[in-house]
């Protein structure tokens, strides 16, 4: 019988064997106590390959074709399978990718209809999943709170990009980047906001209602206060700016409504832009020096003036009454000449 010999490899700056092999093909790596088998498995045989000096890990094949990572305490840190990957922490399940390609963290195995799914520690049912429902094309990611469920994704056949919570829809983007709020249709008479760009080349926005009454289509607010909007009922449009005593002080009555008016000088006129068309109206610089309040911006700066004619409306009212008082203060004159 022959003696069997050893073969011993080793780097030349280690005072030690770093592999060795006897001639019975057992191999010893970083001075493993005994020598141990290294060989490709074939059908229902298994071989590890292990590090003995410290018990760090072992490599190792079994007859169920799997390669497994395990940690000195036998603990198994990774798993590679014809089915797929799975990761382990503390011989807990941390990761797995099947072999479609689908993703989990956090779990021991993946619904095939969720490409990415990561699960949340505690007891939440998920906190993001990356899904394809495999049949109309639509995919989603998918974000668990533990009350509610958001998504944001694609609806297949359309192109288009939805927000939903739950089963509810927030947001709607078209292919055409018509954006619906609200709503799950650009439809005019189903409640909701749409934004979108015309064939024409201008922007419009549309704001529908179903119930009815009077409501707000635009409120606008200072520091939490309200200050003005739009109103819309089932028959018209209105603007509101705040008029409310308790924000007021210094009120008193004007008094030269007349003298103001004599100022004021009605024109015709047509833009520059728009020569065919013909308007009533004020210039702004000389409606400013009557009534400053309805007009933006000043003469010959960076930016147009533009004029709100609703705010000269108090200054013609109080103009009215006093011409009403001086004609009903004549009107008595002559009826008391009249009765001499």
């Amino acid at each position: 019988m022959s003696t069997l010999q050893t073969t011993n490899l080793k780097h030349p700056d280690s005072a030690s064997n770093n592999i060795q092999f006897d001639s019975g093909g057992n191999c010893d790596v970083a001075g493993a106590i005994s020598l141990a088998p290294v060989a490709i498995p074939s059908a229902g045989t298994t071989s590890i390959f292990e590090r003995n000096t410290d018990n760090a890990f072992y490599l190792q094949t079994s007859s169920g074709n799997r390669i497994s990572f395990l940690d000195g305490s036998q603990n198994t840190l990774a798993n590679f399978t014809p089915t797929g990957l799975t990761f382990n922490i503390s011989n807990s399940s941390a990761a797995v990718i099947d072999s479609n390609g689908n993703v989990g963290i956090g779990l021991s195995s993946v619904n095939s209809s969720r490409k990415v799914e990561i699960q949340q520690p505690a007891s939440y049912s998920a906190a993001l999943r990356i899904r394809y429902d495999g049949t109309g094309n639509n995919g989603d990611i998918q974000w668990f709170t533990g009350l509610s469920q958001f998504s944001l994704g694609v609806i297949g056949g359309t192109d288009a990009i939805r927000l939903r919570r739950d089963s509810a829809e927030f947001v709607r983007v078209d292919n055409t980047g018509q954006i619906c709020i609200g709503c799950e249709t650009f439809d005019t008479s189903v409640a909701g906001v749409t934004v979108r760009k015309q064939s024409g080349n201008y922007g419009r926005m549309n704001m529908m209602k179903t119930a009815s009454g009077a409501r707000d289509a635009l409120a606008l607010y200072y520091s939490g206060t309200y200050v003005g909007g739009v109103i819309y009922t089932d028959t018209g449009v209105s603007f509101h700016s705040q008029s409310d005593y308790r924000a007021k002080e210094n009120v008193v009555d004007i008094s030269n409504g007349i003298e103001r008016i004599k100022e004021l000088f009605p024109k015709r006129f047509n833009f520059i832009i728009n020569p065919d068309e013909t308007l009533d109206g004020f210039v702004a610089h000389e409606a400013q020096a009557v009534v400053p309040e309805a007009v933006m911006g000043e003469k010959d700066g960076g930016r147009m003036q533009s004029i709100d004619q609703s705010k000269l409306i108090p200054v013609l009212t109080a103009a009215l009454k006093e011409a009403i008082a001086k004609i009903e203060t004549l009107e008595t004159k002559v009826a008391a000449l009249e009765a001499d």
